[in-house]
């Protein structure tokens, strides 16, 4: 396939995602998001600009990206909604920084119609699918859309988003701990999962211990859930962690391939609901519509069989974790 035909497949079919998300947004004529073009408009660099909605703190390194672009050009255009004379980047800020490093003078970009509600859960949904985001710059932005704007509760937007309830109200709750533990999430020193263990504690200095001796002690999940529970029993945070490492290096190798195959799951189930909106829509877009309908129809059946492999390794390997723990 060549390069020509690939971008013209990706552009059609961000458009039909598009589609697919405005009838999941809001069922309100008014709220949802409309494309206003198949192709992309070529705006100049100096009419964009940062949205209010924005959901990054920091663009972090881009010379990966800007390698992609320079080499193959910009294959996804960023999504864009009309504000006065100039235009609000709604997804892709990433894109554009790179394409300003390189020098770009003007960039291609779908324009949309959306409200605010609307164009932050497509901002939202295209980060946390790409898991673009860190977990507290998520947890920023479930807050925002909870608290701050008050458009939805935590069950409204884990369906809007395609996670889970708990998803949602533990990367909420990630904003509760002390400083210095964010801290190490954003440094990527502590993952999100073994944050969310040290909310058992209700003792902040007691959180900022044990996530010290996880950073330096390379305690897995499981460990350090396991130290949680002898803490709350009374141990000492430094025996508690201590005993819980000693108990989980025979294993520690086994469960994290077992995190890893859940977030593969859950990543593919997740994209089986946007394949199905897609497809629903393309069937009625005429003759292309419906070959590339056919198209995302055998991918999501592959994706489907994909899930069903997955799952049997996940249960083989859940057994063999618990031989081991027993």
């Amino acid at each position: 396939m060549s390069w020509a035909t690939t971008y013209r497949i990706s552009i059609h079919l961000l458009c039909l995602l598009l589609l697919a998300f405005s009838i999941q947004v809001s069922n309100e004529t008014a709220k949802t998001v409309r494309t206003r073009q198949i192709e992309p408009l070529l705006l100049n660099l100096d009419r964009l600009e940062v949205s209010f909605l924005n959901l990054r703190t920091d663009l972090s390194d881009v010379s990966e990206l800007e390698h992609s672009i320079r080499e193959k050009g910009l294959i996804q255009p960023i999504v864009v909604r009309r504000s006065g004379d100039k235009f609000q980047v709604i997804c892709g800020h990433r894109r554009l920084q790179a394409c300003r490093n390189l020098g770009w003078k003007s960039i291609p970009a779908l324009l949309v119609e959306a409200s605010d509600k609307s164009a932050f859960e497509m901002a939202i949904t295209e980060n946390v699918q790409r898991s673009s985001l860190d977990p507290l710059e998520e947890a920023e932005a479930f807050r925002r859309y909870i608290s701050s704007y008050g458009w939805g509760g935590v069950s409204e937007l884990a369906r809007r988003i395609g996670k889970s309830e708990e998803y949602v109200s533990h990367r909420v709750l990630l904003l509760d701990l002390p400083p210095s533990v964010r801290e190490k999430i954003s440094r990527r020193q502590l993952s999100a999962s073994e944050a969310t263990e040290l909310l058992w504690l209700k003792d902040r200095d007691q959180q900022e211990k044990l996530s010290e001796i996880i950073v330096r002690e390379g305690l897995s999940f499981r460990d350090v859930r396991a130290a949680v529970k002898k803490i709350k029993a009374g141990c000492s945070i430094e025996d508690s962690a201590l005993v819980s490492l000693q108990a989980g290096a025979s294993f520690t190798n086994a469960e994290a391939c077992l995190v890893q195959l859940k977030k593969a799951i859950v990543s593919c189930r997740s994209s089986l609901f946007v394949l199905d909106s897609a497809i629903d829509n393309l069937q009625v877009m005429g003759e292309l519509g419906e070959e590339l309908a056919h198209k995302v129809l055998e991918q999501r059946i592959s994706l489907h069989q994909l899930i069903d492999a997955l799952i049997v390794e996940k249960v083989r390997l859940e057994r063999r974790i618990r031989k081991t723990c027993y």
